[in-house]
């Protein structure tokens, strides 16, 4: 289910339950009760391959070990990514952090644990990421002219996060509409949040009515 057909599922349960000759509400507000319902649904579940957004195309810069705060290593280059990266889904991190073709997966830390990276025998070069100020920032990078990286994650706003952090933003006209990208959402739960974010516009429409008549 695309994000489009997913507003499109919403304004016609909208429309038939709201007896009413109002305007057809904005694809923004609907788009931001479809989140509000996906993120009520997810945070109970186990989330599955189908909830997350991949970005594949995620660009970043060499940065300095003073910036990235960490004890700088010999022969050990710092990047981070360009743009801040949008919360996931009850913090739930993300999934997988590669190099575009996959080959290379870079591994979790901390900011407590970066300054024990070089003490461990067997992973003190491995590459690794950790989060700082809603950027990632990577360590033990194995060659110094990596410029994009690919991300996985349940974003809280996924349309929020291809537009600020892909190399297809949403002026391209290289890239897929954003509306014409994938909701991310396990198809078993489709049908529930449907119903919550219709549930939620109509609450408010019937409030707005209210206070109009105030």
């Amino acid at each position: 289910m695309t994000t489009r057909e997913a507003i499109h599922r919403v304004w016609q349960k909208f429309e038939n339950g709201t007896p009413s000759d109002d305007a057809r509400l904005r694809q923004r507000r609907v788009y931001s009760a479809l989140l509000s319902a996906r993120a009520f649904v997810l945070e109970k579940v186990k989330l599955t391959d189908f909830n997350y957004t991949t970005l594949s195309c995620v660009p970043i810069e060499k940065t300095t070990a003073h910036e990235c705060g960490c004890v700088p290593v010999n022969n050990c280059s710092y990047y981070k990514t360009t743009c801040e990266l949008p919360s996931t889904l009850g913090n739930t991190g993300f999934k997988d952090v590669t190099t575009i073709d996959g080959k290379i997966m870079f591994g979790l830390t901390d900011w407590g644990g970066l300054k024990y990276l070089h003490a461990d025998r067997y992973t003190a070069a491995a590459p690794r990421y950790f989060i700082k100020n809603s950027r990632l920032f990577f360590v033990n990078v194995p060659f110094d002219d990596l410029k994009i990286v690919t991300l996985r994650a349940a974003f809280a706003d996924p349309v929020k996060a291809l537009t600020n952090c892909s190399i297809c933003g949403a002026n391209s006209s290289d890239c897929l509409s954003l509306l014409d990208s994938e909701f991310p959402l396990d198809a078993r739960y489709e049908s529930q949040v449907i119903e919550l974010a219709t549930q939620e516009l109509q609450k408010i429409a019937e409030q707005d009515k209210v206070n109009d008549n105030q």
